[in-house]
């Protein structure tokens, strides 16, 4: 726990609940990342509720056609 965040120095937690709040997908985010960090951790004995993460919707990414190529650069036809 050397490198956590100062509310979890010394082995006490100051606040005993943590919400994660960021912009992007859920899935592989800093936010998922802080969550495991956290519940694999003697920290999550000491939280009073579950790890909350508030993130945007887990939809596919837009991609433009036009960045797409015509064909799959590995098929030979």
């Amino acid at each position: 726990m050397s490198n956590c965040h100062p509310a979890f120095s010394n082995g006490t937690l100051t606040v005993p609940r943590l919400v994660t709040v960021e912009g992007g997908f859920p899935a592989f985010s800093v936010g998922s990342e802080i969550c495991a960090q956290i519940v694999e951790s003697e920290a999550f004995d000491y939280l009073d509720a579950p790890v909350e993460r508030v993130t945007g919707a887990d939809v596919p990414t837009p991609v433009r056609s036009s960045t797409q190529p015509d064909r799959c650069s590995y098929c030979p036809i």
